[in-house]
C-alpha cells in the first residue's frame, strides 16, 4: 500500500507544495513509514470516520491517507506554517472536503467547536502543544485520537502527564503512535 500510494501523483505534488523537511507520513525509512501506515489504516478502518481533526497539517500526507481511504470524510486540520495551506489547497482540489485553520493550536484547536468522530496529533513537539492538542480532543470527546512521534521525549512525556490522571481514555502503543480510545 505504501508503494502505492507514493506512486500516485497526488502525493509528489503534496511533498513539493511545502518546503519543509517535516511531514514525514509516508516519507524516509521504508519499515517506519509502513508501521506508521499500517496502524493508521486499521484504525481509519476501525472508527470508520466521517469527521476527522488533524493537528499538524505540513505536506497534508495524512489528509491523502484519509482521502484515500475514506473519500467521504470531512477534515479540519491546523498548522502554524502558511505554506500547508498549499497542501491543504491541493488535497481539496482532489475531493477531499477540507477546512485548514492557520496558527498555534494552544489558540485555534482551543477555541474550536466542531465535532470528530477521530484525532490525527502530529503537531507541535514542544512547549506542551501535543498536551494542548490532545486535551482539546478529549474535550470534543472524540473516540479516537492517534498520536504520532511517541519517540520524540516531550511528545512522550505530555501523553504519560495526560495518561497518568483518569481522563476516560485508554492507550496502546503501536510503533511510535499512541492509539487512545475513549472508555
Amino acid at each position: 500500500m505504501l508503494a502505492k500510494l507514493r506512486d500516485l501523483p497526488l502525493y509528489s505534488a503534496l511533498i513539493a507544495s511545502v518546503r519543509s523537511s517535516e511531514g514525514n507520513t509516508l516519507e524516509g525509512d521504508d519499515e517506519r513509514a509502513a508501521l506508521r501506515l499500517g496502524t493508521i489504516i486499521r484504525m481509519l478502518d476501525i472508527a470508520k470516520p466521517s469527521s476527522v481533526i488533524e493537528t499538524g497539517t505540513n505536506k497534508g500526507l495524512f489528509g491523502f491517507i484519509l482521502h484515500a481511504l475514506h473519500p467521504g470524510a470531512s477534515l479540519c486540520t491546523f498548522d502554524t506554517d502558511p505554506e500547508s495551506a498549499n497542501a491543504a489547497d491541493l488535497l481539496r482540489e482532489a475531493g477531499l472536503n477540507i477546512t485548514f485553520t492557520l496558527g498555534d493550536t494552544r489558540n485555534t484547536f482551543s477555541a474550536w467547536q466542531g465535532t470528530a468522530d477521530f484525532a490525527w496529533i502530529d503537531g507541535g513537539h514542544w512547549g506542551g502543544v501535543c498536551a494542548s492538542d490532545i486535551r482539546n480532543a478529549m474535550r470534543l470527546s472524540v473516540p479516537v485520537i492517534l498520536a504520532d512521534d511517541m519517540d520524540i521525549d516531550e511528545v512522550r512525556r505530555d501523553v504519560a502527564d495526560i495518561m497518568t490522571t483518569p481522563n476516560g481514555y485508554r492507550m496502546e502503543m503501536e510503533g511510535a503512535i499512541a492509539i487512545l480510545t475513549r472508555i
